[in-house]
This record gives C-alpha cells, structure tokens and sequence, in this order.
C-alpha cells in the first residue's frame, strides 16, 4: 500500500481550512523538532460546541494532510466529542483499533503501516488536544 494516496495528496496540495482565524477562541500548537513540522489550530467554540476550525504551519505533506482532515471532522462537534475523536484517533493510527473514527479520517490508515510517520499524523491532534485545553 502507498502512502500518498491521491486523498492525501489533495488535502497537502488543497489543505481546508488553511488560514488564520482572528476571532479564535482557543488555540493550540505542536512541533516535531526531529523534523522541523509545526502545526498551530485555532478553534472557534460557542455555546460548547466547535463552530470553525483552521490550521497554519510549516509541515510535510502527512503532517498537512492530516491537519486539514482534522478541521473537517471537528467542526460542528462538542467539545467533548472532539477530545474523544482525538482519542480515538491516537488509537487508531497506534493499531489499538482497526475502526477508522470518523469516514474523513479513513485515508490515515496507510499512515499506520509506516511506523515513522506515525508521529507527523499525529501534529495536529495534539494541538487540538492542547487548544482544548487554553483559552484565546
């Protein structure tokens, strides 16, 4: 199995929700320093519930791919909703579970067979995680 689908490489190529977003309410940050990636979300959250989501950073094509999937299926979500996807996800692209969290994410499954990257699929849910956990 290839790594870079044609899925993966739109969403590297076309990223969603790549922009900022000056009305954020929360936002969170992630950096591998092995290679250099950053990921910075920004989430709009009213009356518990994620109404926008958006990315910047610097990142391999994994990495981007995976940031712009994760605004997609965050967006319309309860807060608590989005710290058990990001659960989830930890779990599905660590083989814990072979059920893909959500239909967008599916494509992160070829991620799991290339143990190395694992950790650049990864870069932008913890920076939700980390948004979750901070105020604007």
């Amino acid at each position: 199995m290839n790594l870079y689908d044609q899925t993966l490489l739109d969403h590297n190529r076309n990223p969603r929700n790549f922009r900022t977003m000056p009305d954020a309410t929360h936002t969170g940050e992630a950096e591998n320093p092995l290679c250099g990636d950053y990921i910075a979300v920004c989430l709009r959250i009213e009356d518990g519930c994620v109404v926008d989501a958006s990315f910047q950073g610097k990142a391999c094509a994994v990495a981007t791919a995976s940031a712009s999937m994760m605004t997609i299926a965050v967006q319309g979500q309860a807060v608590a909703g989005v710290s058990a996807l990001h659960q989830s996800v930890m779990a599905f692209l660590n083989s814990q579970t072979d059920t893909a969290p959500s239909e967008v994410l599916e494509i992160l499954a070829r991620v799991r067979d290339y143990p190395v990257r694992i950790g650049c699929a990864e870069l932008a849910w913890e920076a939700v995680r980390r948004a979750l956990a901070t105020r604007s």
